[in-house]
């Protein structure tokens, strides 16, 4: 991340949610997915604000079914 998007990096933390809007996705030469953000899009999502997101709704959703994230 850099310019105004290299502010949000330190503050994020696993285990919570983002949204990232206008990300451009590429893989290195690793074939690793990257992605590429120069403005300050991201949004923090809030778990119990699923209901207004769709998606974050069914990664929950998902989550909650599975062990996905189980050691």
């Amino acid at each position: 991340m850099w310019d105004a998007a290299c502010q949000m990096g330190p503050s994020m933390r696993p285990g919570d949610f983002y949204q990232i809007d206008n990300v451009r996705m590429k893989p290195n030469h690793h074939n690793l997915l990257e992605g590429k953000v120069q403005q300050n899009k991201i949004y923090r999502l809030e778990p119990q604000a699923a209901s207004e997101h769709p998606h974050l709704k069914a990664l929950l959703e998902f989550v909650s079914c599975s062990n996905v994230f189980e050691g």
